[in-house]
């Protein structure tokens, strides 16, 4: 039952995130409560965030830019459920673009959203009844996204009226927010998976305590342009580097994983979702469909006490193409 209510909650999630293509919004109301209450930070008449009620959850998928191309991809979801209730987390990855009459070059606007939504179970089915999403890393030129959606400048600041982050990191965590989750029989490879996710979690919502459980004691870490680190090197490391931005994003998707007992070896890809300071993505006709990443991890894995724990850690920045976008919008870690 419990595997039952897993996949109930990461179809639906699913199937929302659809929406922003299809725009077929008379299915979310078999996803969210009527009464939901939104966090969204993206709505440029609302920069506080909130656009609250189902009402407002159907304004922002209408309002959302047309486009002739908009590929999705949801990275780092992890769900815990406990009695009557559950808390979900992921990454959506997107690019939409728009082509001129006879021009081979489309306008685009590539973008990463983070979410962490609360869920309850009713007559329904599992409904979600808060959503908080954070627009982040965001690149392009398709002005049509810059028109209609709230921008902040993504350093860490304060000032009279900041607009805050929709997401609190401790707070919205379902490591946290979930004291006594139920078993849902995950497969190992989703744990694994869920482990990248609460290590992502962890430095992109400045919650480090997060990334330590997520560690082996004798773990090792190269990462540019720091060299060897120890599991002490790499926090530190991180955490320092991580104060001067607003936002960090590291959507995963899965290339392999090899499990061998109490090991495992994974190689996990860091999508896009943004232009890069230096020789940005160059999207044309050709291309457009095709799915690229801005970076590659290279794990190993080890259980411990029946936890996964990652104990070595590659990282190479740099482009890599992974083929064409497939109609699956998860990560791929049940296949």
């Amino acid at each position: 039952m419990s595997r039952k209510n897993y996949d109930e909650i990461k179809k639906k999630f699913g199937q929302f995130i659809d929406t922003w293509k299809t725009r077929k919004i008379d299915v979310l109301e078999t996803i969210f409560d009527k009464d939901v209450i939104c966090f969204l930070s993206t709505v440029k008449a609302y920069p506080c965030g909130s656009q609250h009620s189902l009402f407002g959850i159907k304004n922002f998928v209408n309002d959302i830019p047309k486009s002739d191309v908009f590929h999705s991809r949801i990275c780092n979801y992890a769900c815990r459920i406990g009695e009557g209730e559950a808390q979900q987390v992921a990454h959506v990855v997107c690019v939409a673009a728009k082509f001129e009459k006879g021009s081979n070059e489309p306008k685009t606007f590539e973008f990463t959203a983070m979410f962490a939504n609360h869920w309850i179970i009713k007559e329904k089915g599992w409904l979600i009844d808060e959503i908080r999403m954070d627009l982040v890393k965001h690149g392009g030129d398709l002005e049509s996204f810059e028109e209609a959606w709230y921008f902040d400048i993504p350093n860490a600041k304060w000032y009279p009226g900041v607009h805050f982050p929709c997401i609190l990191g401790e707070l919205d965590s379902p490591w946290n927010k979930i004291k006594n989750p139920v078993d849902c029989g995950l497969s190992d490879k989703e744990q694994i998976m869920e482990v990248f996710a609460k290590y992502a979690y962890a430095i992109d919502h400045n919650i480090f305590g997060h990334m330590e459980n997520v560690l082996t004691e004798d773990v090792t870490s190269i990462m540019p342009p720091w060299g060897d680190m120890t599991k002490r090197k790499w926090i530190e490391a991180l955490k320092f580097h991580r104060q001067c931005d607003r936002y960090w994003t590291h959507p995963g998707k899965l290339y392999e994983v090899i499990i061998e007992n109490d090991k495992a070896h994974a190689v996990i890809y860091r999508m896009s979702g943004h232009n890069q300071r230096t020789h940005p993505y160059h999207y044309t006709k050709a291309n457009i469909d095709i799915e690229h990443a801005c970076a590659r991890y290279v794990f190993d894995f080890r259980k411990e006490e029946g936890a996964w724990k990652i104990f070595r850690c590659r990282y190479y920045l740099g482009f890599v193409e992974l083929g064409k976008y497939q109609d699956d919008l998860y990560d791929d870690t049940e296949k």
